[in-house]
């Protein structure tokens, strides 16, 4: 009976630590910046300029495509950032309007 009461803690334990770290996610843009919040104890905050991005990807599971969603990507010469579970929607308009802005830029990503 302990066993099962041990691993039903456990169980417990990891399911409030994953809607914490679901809680804490979030994603914003404006026109010059993408800001991204992520974190499980602590909340990060990352922000970096649109024109940097040196690459994009878009990321659909089977099971992401039926319900809409997506992951995306964003390389940078300083490492890469991913957004998990947006919509899909979102995800086309951040890499779009992304790729658009760096295209336009005149500005140097180095």
């Amino acid at each position: 009976m302990t066993g099962a009461a041990t691993s039903t803690g456990i169980f417990i334990i990891l399911c409030a630590l994953i809607y914490i770290r679901w809680t804490r996610w979030g994603i914003a843009c404006d026109e010059q910046y993408i800001y991204i919040r992520k974190g499980l104890f602590g909340v990060d905050y990352y922000c970096f300029p649109i024109f940097k991005i040196q690459q994009t990807t878009f990321k659909q599971s089977i099971l992401q495509k039926n319900s809409k969603l997506a992951s995306v990507q964003f390389v940078l010469a300083s490492g890469s950032l991913k957004i998990p579970l947006i919509s899909q929607a979102l995800a086309y308009k951040l890499i779009n309007e992304s790729l658009f802005t760096v295209e336009s830029s005149e500005k140097s990503w180095m």
